[in-house]
């Protein structure tokens, strides 16, 4: 409950609450009455530290994207031109469901949009020939879900080669990867207490899968190795996602081995050298070989030992 000094005090004990975390409240489902609403509306009035704050909320949605991407608002919150033209140069395209040449352009080619809600969390984008007929049905029914939803330039990122480990079974297939980097806010009222970068969450999936959550089994949790790269001119991004399949390995091109060609020099001792061993050679071919005639020898040995007997 919350007393008159705008602290929240637990109904057992009467302490005070300090922090209130929001596990749900992100859907609208999770406001069926205007009991929640009150119950919200209260933990904004209180003193608590609220994760997070409506109006921490709020700056995550879909329109607040959309809504800072367009001309002269980061202006508002930055003041260093340079960094201004590096976030710009990071966003996709974002556009509201009231610009009718946008609206022609997805129904036509609807594989380079995405259409998101203004929800929270995965599992609610839609993608490719859904978003056509989800366009098609708004424009039938009225303006009234326009509101509901935006468009935004789908990404095309780098796709490669990998292996992902599930229930103990390797899986290779092509993947990419997305990465997200966690914020650590704190302010009172318009003074700002903390405000840092404090980690990060790397998340893989197949190339093929649309969603991406790790708990709702679409993807993996992953890290990164940083490596430098050389500058190359920006692909086109308005292109199809291209589904590549594993091709077998090219053979490896043998590159011939250059001949080393040595060049003789002939001097005088290297000519005589070569002629006595063409002399040597050709005796050696001209003489007869000796056949050793053991039974003389035999005779010769037994005449001498009968001498020496005698």
């Amino acid at each position: 409950m919350l007393n008159l000094r705008g602290f929240y005090t637990c109904p057992m004990g009467g302490k005070a609450i300090a922090v209130v975390y929001f596990r749900a409240g992100y859907t609208p489902d999770d406001y069926p009455s205007e009991s929640e609403w009150r119950a919200r509306l209260l933990t904004e009035q209180s003193s608590a530290i609220k994760c997070p704050s409506i109006s921490y909320h709020l700056a995550g949605t879909k329109k607040i994207q959309q809504e800072l991407a367009k001309p002269n608002v980061l202006e508002r919150f930055l003041d260093n031109k340079d960094d201004i033209a590096k976030l710009r140069k990071c966003f996709a395209g974002l556009w509201s469901l009231d610009d009718s040449d946008i609206i022609k352009n997805a129904i036509e080619k609807p594989e380079l949009f995405v259409m998101k809600p203004q929800r929270e969390g995965g599992g609610n984008n839609i993608y490719g020939v859904d978003v056509r007929e989800t366009l098609l049905r708004l424009q039938k029914e009225g303006t009234d879900g326009n509101g509901a939803y935006i468009l935004m330039q789908r990404i095309f990122p780098t796709v490669f080669p990998t292996f992902l480990i599930r229930d103990g079974i390797c899986h290779k297939d092509y993947a990419i990867s997305e990465l997200g980097i966690y914020g650590a806010y704190l302010r009172n009222k318009d003074k700002v207490i903390m405000n840092d970068q404090c980690g990060f969450l790397m998340r893989t999936k197949i190339s093929s899968s649309d969603e991406g959550g790790v708990a709702a089994g679409f993807g993996v949790l992953d890290n990164y190795h940083s490596i430098p790269m050389a500058s190359e001119p920006l692909k086109d991004t308005t292109a199809a996602p291209r589904k590549m399949r594993f091709a077998p390995k090219p053979p490896r091109r043998r590159v011939p081995k250059p001949e080393v060609k040595t060049e003789v020099v002939e001097d005088a001792d290297a000519n005589q050298a070569r002629e006595l061993l063409r002399r040597f050679n050709e005796g050696t071919i001209r003489a007869k070989p000796k056949v050793e005639k053991k039974g003389k020898f035999l005779l010769l040995m037994l005449l001498c030992h009968s001498c020496t007997q005698i």
